[in-house]
C-alpha cells in the first residue's frame, strides 16, 4: 500500500497559448531540493449576536515552492528564467503545474509569484566550470479558485487497459 497521497515523481510544467493548445514542455532535470505543496481554506469568519462563531468558506488557495536551494544547474536556471520571460513577453499564455508527472489529471493553472530571486555561487568549488549556481526558489500561485482540496489517493487509482488478472495483482500488492 502506498503512503502517499497526489505522487511521488518530479512536477512539470506545461505552457499553452489562451486557447489552451500546449506550446511546450518544461520538464527540470530535478536536481532540485524540494518541490512542496500547500493549500489553505479561504474564509469569512463571523460571531453573532450570541457569541457563537461560524464559517463560510469561499476557496481553498494552493501555491507550491520549488527549491534548488543547494544547487541549480546551468539547464534548469536557464528553463526557469526563460519561463519567466516567457510570462512576461506573452501574458495570454498560460502556465499549467502538474505537481507530479504520473497523475496528468492533477494539473492546475498557475502564476509566478513576483518576489525576489537569489542566484548565488559556490566560491568553495574553486570556480570550477562545473560549478553550479545555489539559492534559486520560485513560487507558484494558483490563477483560478478552486472549491476543494483536490487530492489523489494512489491506492484508489484505476488501472484501465489491463487484464483483469493483473488488476487484481496490482490491487493485492
Amino acid at each position: 500500500m502506498k503512503q502517499y497521497i497526489n505522487g511521488i515523481y518530479d512536477p512539470m510544467l506545461i505552457i499553452t497559448d489562451s486557447d489552451n493548445k500546449k506550446l511546450y514542455t518544461i520538464e527540470p532535470s530535478f536536481k532540485y531540493q524540494s518541490f512542496k505543496e500547500y493549500y489553505t481554506k479561504e474564509s469569512i469568519l463571523h460571531r453573532n449576536w450570541k457569541g457563537n462563531r461560524a464559517k463560510k468558506i469561499k476557496c481553498v488557495d494552493w501555491n507550491w515552492e520549488w527549491s534548488f536551494v543547494d544547487a541549480v544547474y546551468n539547464e534548469d536556471l536557464t528553463k526557469l528564467i526563460n519561463l519567466e520571460n516567457e510570462e512576461i513577453n506573452n501574458p495570454t499564455n498560460k502556465i499549467w503545474l502538474v505537481p507530479h508527472k504520473e497523475n496528468q489529471t492533477r494539473k492546475f493553472h498557475v502564476i509566478i509569484k513576483d518576489e525576489i530571486r537569489e542566484i548565488d555561487t559556490w566560491p568553495d568549488f574553486n570556480y570550477a566550470e562545473n560549478t553550479p549556481n545555489k539559492g534559486y526558489i520560485i513560487n507558484f500561485l494558483l490563477a483560478t479558485m478552486e472549491k476543494t482540496i483536490r487530492i489523489i489517493d494512489p491506492n484508489a487509482i484505476m488501472y484501465y487497459g489491463c487484464p483483469p488478472e493483473l488488476i487484481e495483482g496490482i490491487l493485492k500488492t
